[in-house]
This record gives C-alpha cells, sequence and structure tokens, in this order.
C-alpha cells in the first residue's frame, strides 16, 4: 500500500510526495501512514493498492507555513545590530544572514522555493524589497542567505517557503544604511561658477541605478547639483 499526496495549486509548480510505512488499521475502511519531510499547500491525496489507485481525495493538506524566530549577522558588514532594530547595506551581497525559525523544509528542497523579502513595518505590510542573492543553506529551522538589496527605513523581513509565507518579523526593525562619500572627481580649483559639470562620487549605499539622488552643498548659499544618477550600483 502507497500513499501519495502532491501537485499543489499555488503556482509555484508541481510537488509530490509519498508517505511511509503505510498500513491497514480497519479492514477495507482505515489505514494510516507516516508523512514525509516536504513543503508546499494544497495537496490532493490517492492510495495505491497493488496496481489499483484511488482518484484524488477531495481534502486537501498543506505544510505549516515558515515563521521567522529570530535573524543573526553571521557574514559581511553590519552597521548596527541591537535588539530593536539592525542597519544593514544597500548591497544585500555584502550581508549573510542566518535566519532561524520553523518550517523551512527539508536542505534539498530547491533553492527556488525561496523568497526572502523586506516588507513595510505597518500594516498590511508590503513588500518593498525582494532577495534575489543566493541562498547558501536550508533546513527546518535555518537558513543561510544573504540579504535583499534595497534603500530606506522601517521595514520587517519575511520569508517565502514553498508559496507559504511567514508573518513579518517584527523582532528587530530593518534599515538601510545612508550613503557615505568617501571621494570624488572634483579638482583642487573647485567647481566653476557656471554650472554644468559633471561631478562623480564614490563611496558606500547609494542604492542601484533606480535610486533617486539629491547632493547637496553644504553651504546653504550655494546651489544644489541636479540630475544626479548612479553610475555604479551601491558605490558611485
Amino acid at each position: 500500500m502507497l500513499c501519495h499526496y502532491g501537485t499543489d495549486t499555488d503556482g509555484q509548480g508541481s510537488r509530490s510526495f509519498t508517505t511511509k510505512d503505510c498500513t491497514i488499521t480497519i479492514s477495507d475502511v482505515q489505514a494510516k501512514c507516516r508523512t514525509v519531510a516536504g513543503i508546499g499547500k494544497n495537496y490532493s491525496w490517492n492510495i495505491t493498492i497493488v496496481d489499483q489507485t484511488s482518484e484524488r481525495s477531495i481534502d486537501e493538506v498543506s505544510y505549516s507555513p515558515p515563521s521567522i524566530e529570530s535573524l543573526q549577522v553571521i557574514g559581511g558588514v553590519k552597521i548596527i545590530d541591537d535588539e530593536d532594530s539592525l542597519i544593514i547595506p544597500t548591497n544585500g551581497s555584502e550581508l549573510l544572514l542566518d535566519i532561524s525559525g520553523a518550517n523551512f523544509g527539508p536542505s534539498d528542497t530547491d533553492k527556488a522555493q525561496y523568497t526572502l523579502s523586506l516588507v513595510e513595518n505597518t500594516a498590511p505590510h508590503k513588500v518593498a524589497w525582494v532577495s534575489d542573492n543566493s541562498i547558501f543553506k536550508v533546513g527546518h529551522r535555518n537558513i543561510e542567505l544573504f540579504s535583499p538589496d534595497g534603500r530606506g527605513r522601517n521595514f520587517f523581513f519575511r520569508i517565502e517557503v514553498g508559496g507559504q509565507t511567514s508573518d513579518p518579523f517584527k523582532g528587530q526593525t530593518i534599515h538601510f544604511s545612508p550613503p557615505s562619500i568617501t571621494a570624488s572627481n572634483i579638482s583642487s580649483n573647485g567647481i566653476n561658477t557656471v554650472g554644468g559639470e559633471i561631478i562623480e562620487f564614490f563611496g558606500k549605499n547609494f542604492g542601484d541605478e533606480a535610486t533617486q539622488v539629491a547632493a547637496y552643498t553644504v553651504e546653504s548659499n550655494v546651489q544644489n547639483f541636479s540630475n544626479c544618477i548612479i553610475n555604479t550600483p551601491h558605490d558611485s
């Protein structure tokens, strides 16, 4: 006797599972089986006995959705990390996170089934940034991956596994680091009074090409720079 469940309807692709240790407990009318590790939702069942297989069940079963209990920076650059907030670089590939929780799935799960997001910290918690950086390690209670690229303040982390989404993790509010300038191409003679010169700034945490940029001189009686763009993501 074999019991199968699978073919979810969450748009994440087809998955199927076969239970273990199936036995008949009451002749003809009752059986029990042991589930196997997996992820996903909305699975129907069928049972195979010898060479005959039942129709799929009307009832559906889902694995429990993921939940985040804590997060820890285990590699890269963190700006501030305390009990209430975490300030992270705009370049997510610079920060490796260890997220602890539950129901992240078995270690051999396709990495494409995972999405780490930063959502707004107020309801309805709209998604602001989604990580497309590499996932390094997966386990039922831990996952290691890089943080998302982004910019701005006041976000929560949220993770999606196999089409099921965790609640936002409110243990720490996430902020991207403000920009910092380390150099520029301004000559020792300064900038001309006419304007129109192209000035390039170098530093960290400038964001990607889509970032809206404004540059200002320190003295309030000098006009602000105009038409600023990101040249190299995050750095200039």
